[in-house]
């Protein structure tokens, strides 16, 4: 199944002269959506993952079935006053705009294995600030994981330092 094929993408959003690559069609069909999850998770099958953390959004629909699929635990990384109690935080910029993410201060044990998860790479800056966040926390991150990757963004060369990995690569 060409995964691709599913991927509609709309002009001049979120401003004009830019198009996004819509992923919900992918998530929307279930053939196409099995095979995201089944890809994903034959691909993790054999690394050593005590949580999978998806980001905010997307990241979660393909995160928890990854997670459960790799027995795994959940650890959401969310945008600010979405988590209950104490959370640590991180700020970044992301193209004009700061951004700000937030962790459960508990969530991530000293020396947990983590895969981080979101449904799009990128420049690279909110997985780069999503490693922050668990490396202060004592984790280490052993990957990342993406549904799609925007190759002209150049986000994988934030990334050096860790194995990524996505399923659909778009050139352009």
């Amino acid at each position: 199944m060409e995964l691709k094929n599913f991927v509609r993408e709309i002009a001049d959003f979120p401003e004009m002269g830019r198009n996004y690559k819509d992923i919900t069609p992918v998530l929307q069909e279930s053939d196409a959506f099995q095979e995201c999850i089944n890809l994903l998770t034959e691909h993790f099958r054999d690394w050593e993952i005590d949580i999978v953390a998806p980001l905010e959004g997307l990241g979660f629909l393909i995160g928890a079935p990854l997670a459960f699929n790799l027995k795994t635990g959940l650890s959401p990384i969310r945008r600010p006053g979405e988590l209950p109690g104490p959370v640590r935080w991180v700020e970044f910029e992301k193209e004009l705009d700061s951004i700000v993410l937030e962790i459960h201060d508990d969530s991530i044990r000293q020396g947990a294995q983590v895969l981080i998860v979101d449904s799009i790479l990128a420049t690279g800056n909110t997985s780069l600030s999503a490693a922050r966040l668990i490396e202060e926390q004592g984790g280490s991150v052993v990957g990342f994981s993406y549904l799609a990757e925007l190759k002209r963004c150049r986000g994988r060369l934030k990334l050096v330092d860790f194995p990524v990995h996505s399923i659909i690569q778009f050139e352009e």
